[in-house]
């Protein structure tokens, strides 16, 4: 490793940082993730962390001091939890051993709970550097300044790869990574735009600042979110763009909305999509099913759905309605594939698994039969 390369500790570490392990490949050169804390009761304390095809073994601890000596940055991912939590992780980093010489956080911490944590560091004879949301990047404050008259769209010349979920943290992140993958890897030029905060780390953009600022006016987020993903496309020249678009596309029902699907709805008129690809939670569905979830997309967002995943989460509508709060549990991910492969008959859309590299690579050539023309 260099001597200025960024060793990582990822803490509180969290299945939903998973994806990241899985391409490790993908972290630019300045980045290595050697270490993984996990707050016990977490479940994953002792257990060997699914680092895919990289070399890597990372076993997730649940204490700063059974980490490397040579660890040098701490990595605050973003993550669910209440005010409570928050405070106990702001306090337990507070107690790490003094040995951090920067520290990158995209965790939402309160004004208060940042500045804890700046004070504290302060006091040490070498203190760190503290990159609050990690604003890798001017783009990721990018404002478009325009008039009121001046709300045209852009066009958009270069393919669009949109993947988008019916909710939160169903595997869209790892499907945006092993797209990515895929095409790097037969050596196309991607321009990216992610569906989490820390995306700079792996070489392309997180989604912008702007899109969930309250004080931005709705049809001033799409022509903004229109001229930043031209400026990427004129800057970059790429062969396609993908765009993973944070949130769900739509209500559970009634009583958990999730924000109507609204930042979908603005990400979709902004850009023209070329193939989408629908995240959804594990069930059986029906081809009846996956023909309206497609027309609907078709419709609110002009693009039909092309293939959906389906991730190994499920809503326990039992816990929910004790909990009045969405709770999903989980499967084995084999499970899903079993499940794919007995489906008769096979659906009218592609369903497939992206954690199984045969379903990955059918898709990247899904993509590659749609998006190529004859001349």
């Amino acid at each position: 490793m260099s001597e200025n390369k960024h060793r990582i500790c990822v803490y509180p570490y969290s299945d939903e940082f998973e994806p990241v392990l899985r391409h490790m490949n993908l972290l630019e050169p300045d980045y290595a993730i050697c270490a993984l804390i996990s707050p016990r009761g977490w479940g994953l304390e002792g257990k060997e962390a699914d680092c895919g095809v990289s070399a890597e073994k990372l076993i997730v601890r649940s204490a700063f001091g059974d980490i490397l000596p040579d660890i040098n940055t701490l990595l605050i991912p973003e993550f669910e939890s209440d005010e409570q939590f928050a405070e106990m992780a702001v306090n337990s980093i507070i107690g790490a051993p003094p040995k951090f010489e920067s520290v990158l956080c995209f965790a939402k911490f309160s004004e208060a709970q940042i500045n804890k944590l700046a004070d504290n560091f302060s006091s040490q004879s070498h203190p760190p550097a503290i990159d609050d949301q990690c604003s890798f990047e001017a783009e990721n404050v990018f404002e478009y300044e325009s008039n009121d008259t001046d709300m045209h769209l852009e066009p958009l010349d270069v393919p669009i790869v949109a993947v988008a979920g019916t909710w939160w943290n169903i595997d869209k992140f790892e499907t945006s990574l092993a797209l990515r993958e895929m095409f790097l890897s037969n050596g196309y030029k991607v321009s990216q735009i992610g569906s989490r905060n820390y995306c700079e780390l792996m070489g392309f953009h997180s989604f912008p600042s702007f899109m969930f600022d309250p004080r931005v006016d709705a049809a001033k987020k799409i022509v903004c979110f229109n001229r930043y993903v031209k400026r990427i496309i004129e800057k970059e020249q790429p062969d396609v763009v993908i765009v993973g678009v944070p949130g769900s596309i739509q209500s559970l029902n009634d009583e958990y909305t999730n924000g109507f699907g609204l930042l979908a709805y603005l990400t979709f008129q902004a850009i023209t999509v070329d193939f989408l690809v629908l995240c959804s939670f594990y069930d059986h569905k029906t081809d009846a099913y996956l023909k309206l979830m497609s027309e609907s997309c078709k419709y609110k967002f002009g693009c039909a759905a092309d293939c959906f995943h389906m991730s190994n989460l499920f809503i326990d509508f039992t816990m929910t309605s004790e909990r009045k709060s969405i709770v999903t549990n989980k499967i084995a991910r084999s499970y899903v594939s079993k499940c794919l492969d007995e489906i008769d008959p096979a659906p009218s859309i592609p369903v497939l698994n992206i954690y199984d590299k045969q379903d990955c690579r059918k898709l990247f050539d899904m993509i590659i039969d749609k998006l190529t023309f004859e001349p």
